[in-house]
């Protein structure tokens, strides 16, 4: 005969969580249940059936967690080759992004290239022409 602590302590678990198990069990159970000094008590095949209760959990809920681990398995494989994709794509995007940004910064530079002679063209026709003295004219004329 087991007191329902001594099933705890054996199957290592908690007082109150055998107590509930009992509580569940409570038709299967009966028969093999015993009350003395107002203590509970089962006899061996009471303690099989608690044992075996707690083995049917653990077994029931491995898998609904392995089910449930390939169906979460294959969502995030399936959302993981989707950001893929989209990786792939944004990359290409970058890419042509990248090659149209070289071409403006290109012309860019042609473009401050072109306006710097523009420039020097305009400030030699914005220039007066440098008017010689009188004197200084004839002194490259030589007299024969």
């Amino acid at each position: 005969m087991f007191k329902v602590s001594e099933i705890a302590e054996k199957l290592e678990k908690t007082k109150d969580s055998v107590y509930k198990k009992t509580n569940r069990l409570k038709m299967e159970l009966k028969p093999h249940k015993k009350n003395l000094n107002g203590l509970v008590y089962y006899d061996t095949e009471g303690f099989e059936i608690i044992k075996k209760s707690y083995s049917k959990a653990k077994e029931a809920t491995t898998f609904v967690k392995s089910s449930q681990n390939d169906d979460e398995n294959k969502y995030l494989h399936l959302l993981l080759a989707e950001k893929d994709k989209q990786i792939g794509h944004l990359k290409e995007q970058l890419s042509k992004q990248e090659k149209s940004l070289e071409k403006v910064l290109e012309l860019a530079n042609q473009t401050q290239h072109l306006l710097a002679i523009e420039k020097q063209h305009v400030l030699q026709i914005q220039e007066p022409p440098v008017k010689k003295k009188f004197w200084d004219r004839f002194k490259n004329c030589s007299i024969k």
